[in-house]
């Protein structure tokens, strides 16, 4: 079973490709940025089957089995996506010279560092895995580069057809979560002291974690659409239910934290350019509400699946203080948070943190590393992850410059999706790997043309 799924992903996916194609033909203009960003979702569609079918052993074994295939279909989809572009948008691509002059550099000196410190590598395994997370590190800063072309208005204006895409996307994506929930049929599903199980879904994502975080990109983008598009404001309230839920299903207490910082720091924002305190932090409370009748209604449901979802969210907090404090400390949760960070062992005595057998790793790809894009960077190439942090300060310091000048909402949601493509390689490889870092270079792609934009209006108004 494992390995007819793993060897038909190619297949499913050139079938998803063609039916996306043939689907986007419909619109007037080709709509590149949704054809690339529900894909992204629908990536790992080929291991749906195995929800519905397998065995639990089945799809752990699936799960962790090294799949070729799946790096066909990414392939498959990148150079067919591509095509598709520079065929339509060649003039327009070229003429984006201040674009090419920021990834072109950047690339280059990525690229020539790589090079000068792959002979470095002490095995032939660490070696393929450095030059795996460096092609796709590559990819997602191209990729960034033509999305911000298309952003920068060829064939975007998105209406009320595009964003009926999304929502029916996002449907069938919460209605494969939901059997995941209700039959246990995920790959993450643990047996808890209480005798329930957890059962995390992950849908078409192939990860609870990265569902949790196209949860809160359709809640973002909502508050985006509800500022900005007034014409669609009767969307807003199903595309805030359907990102909810969607985070809500995922177990993921990474993307709750991380959706409640950035819509914190959209409203901080928000004050800063006059917004008044009400209306900056609406967003937050409607979500902040939503998610918590979600996790009351499921807590009710004593004998029920939702039952350990609502535990999870709900004595979270409780859980993060007494981490810090070190008193009945959750094993598991900090585990997850200091392996973030970098470190492999923390050993939990007596419901007390033991911080003397904390070790860093270093030199390895270790657990650790995993889900912390820096880390992974950093174990990649040194030298490489200099250069990315210096690229990211330059971002940060033309960011808050050109949002200090302009203070509008745009420049609003601009800096919070540099925050956001910044945050994600906190919490997961979201650089190393498709398709977290499509969506990764998406949220770059919005800041850069933004910064694209506000030079040019400067340019044009004899300002520097």
């Amino acid at each position: 079973m494992v390995d007819f799924l793993v060897s038909g992903a190619p297949v499913v996916n050139v079938i998803l490709i063609v039916a996306l194609v043939v689907g986007a033909s419909r619109f007037k203009s080709f709509p590149y940025i949704l054809f690339f960003f529900i894909y992204c979702a629908f990536h790992y569609s080929y291991a749906v089957p195995a929800m519905f079918a397998a065995a639990y052993p089945t799809l752990t074994a699936f799960h962790y089995t090294s799949n070729i295939s799946a790096l066909i279909a990414e392939a498959i989809f990148l150079l067919v996506w591509t095509f598709f572009v520079i065929k339509n948008t060649k003039e327009e691509i070229l003429k984006k010279s201040n674009y090419r002059k920021i990834f072109v550099s950047w690339i280059s000196i990525y690229l020539a560092l790589f090079l000068l410190y792959y002979v470095s590598f002490p095995d032939e395994a660490s070696q393929m895995l450095a030059v795996k997370d460096s092609i796709s590190l590559l990819m997602m800063l191209f990729f960034a580069y033509m999305l911000s072309v298309l952003l920068q208005g060829y064939s975007i204006d998105l209406g009320a057809k595009e964003l009926k895409w999304i929502i029916f996307a996002s449907l069938l994506v919460l209605a494969i979560g939901f059997h995941e929930v209700f039959n246990e049929s995920s790959w993450t599903r643990t047996r808890l002291p209480s005798g329930q199980i957890l059962a995390r879904a992950s849908a078409t994502m192939f990860n609870p974690n990265i569902l949790g975080l196209w949860g809160m990109l359709l809640i973002l983008f909502g508050g985006y659409l509800q500022d900005q598009k007034k014409a669609l404001i009767k969307y807003i309230p199903l595309l805030f239910l359907l990102g909810t839920v969607g985070l809500y299903i995922s177990g993921s207490r990474t993307a709750l934290l991380l959706c409640l910082v950035l819509l914190m720091m959209i409203g901080v924002l928000k004050i800063i350019v006059g917004v008044k305190f009400t209306r900056a932090f609406r967003h937050m409370v409607v979500f902040v509400g939503m998610f918590f009748a979600l996790c009351y209604l499921g807590s009710l449901q004593t004998a029920g699946p939702l039952n350990p979802l609502s535990e999870r969210f709900l004595s979270m907090p409780r859980a993060i203080v007494n981490m810090f404090i070190g008193n009945d400390v959750n094993p598991k949760l900090l585990k997850s948070v200091y392996g973030r960070l970098g470190y492999e062992e923390v050993d939990v005595v007596d419901g007390k943190v033991v911080y003397g057998n904390i070790r860093a790793v270093r030199g390895v790809h270790g657990e650790g590393v995993y889900d912390n894009a820096y880390l992974a960077l950093m174990k990649d190439n040194y030298m490489a992850f200099v250069a990315w942090l210096f690229m990211l300060f330059s971002f940060v310091v033309a960011g808050v410059s050109c949002f200090w000048r302009q203070r509008n909402i745009e420049a609003v949601y601009a800096l919070s999706a540099l925050a956001c493509f910044m945050l994600i390689g906190f919490v997961i490889r979201a650089y190393q790997v498709f398709p977290v870092w499509g969506l990764s270079s998406l949220m770059l792609a919005v800041f850069i043309v933004w910064l694209s934009k506000s030079d040019d209006m400067e340019v044009e108004n004899g300002v520097g």
